[in-house]
């Protein structure tokens, strides 16, 4: 009795049995099942959901507050904050820091108070710590200072590494690179000091003025670090 072929030889056989037209076949009718499949219809994902929790305050606990001025004191000499309804689970969860100040505090109003820092940086620390990613359009150079100071602040050295990357994707204002660079070489985050030497140097390839301005803040920084 002859022995039936292998599964190498049955899979060659099956392929070369096929004509262009079955193989068209088979490929149309391969989309449409998987057009028809739930994988690839538009799923809300785990950060979409989480992004809808956190900005529409669905199911909230707790609120975080921050002083709409960073200093503290608005125009008409009182303070006003700007408020995210949270989850006292997701910011807990997000460093010891936080679920002691949430949990662990007897004190603990339901409130976590934040100054000294933007409404803007606030807003893209708490998209962090609910979806570990960050949304491009709010990626700004210019508030890399209460990035670096959240990150300390509630030890979350991963949400500082993060921005930084994400830095790499976005225009720098000249405005921000100094101050950047900065900040970067007084704590040695190299990664960003790269980022802002680079940047800097394109810069000067449009504004050869700048290159005294430069030539003067390193040396500063030099002198004092």
């Amino acid at each position: 009795m002859s022995k039936s072929p292998n599964l190498d030889t049955r899979v060659a056989v099956l392929g070369s049995s096929s004509s262009p037209a079955a193989d068209e076949a088979a490929s149309t009718s391969s989309s449409t099942a998987r057009a028809k499949s739930p994988l690839a219809q538009d799923i809300p994902s785990t950060k979409k959901r989480r992004l809808d929790y956190l900005r529409n305050g669905i199911d909230a606990d707790c609120e975080v507050h921050v002083a709409k001025n960073p200093n503290g004191v608005d125009e008409a000499s009182s303070t006003c904050y700007k408020k995210f309804k949270c989850h006292r689970l997701f910011l807990a969860t997000a460093s010891e820091k936080l679920e002691h100040d949430i949990f662990q505090n007897k004190h603990w109003n339901g409130i976590l108070q934040i100054n000294g820092v933007s409404p803007e940086s606030v807003e893209v620390f708490l998209e962090f710590i609910y979806t570990f990613e960050l949304t491009a359009e709010r990626i700004d150079l210019l508030i890399i200072g209460d990035v670096f100071i959240l990150s300390c602040a509630y030890n979350l050295p991963d949400f500082l590494v993060k921005f930084s990357e994400e830095l790499k994707n976005v225009t720098w204002p000249l405005a921000g690179i100094l101050p950047a660079y900065d900040l970067a070489f007084r704590h040695n985050i190299y990664d960003l000091e790269n980022c802002c030497i680079t940047n800097m140097q394109r810069s000067l390839k449009t504004n050869p003025e700048l290159y005294n301005c430069k030539r003067t803040h390193l040396t500063t920084s030099s002198n004092t670090g």
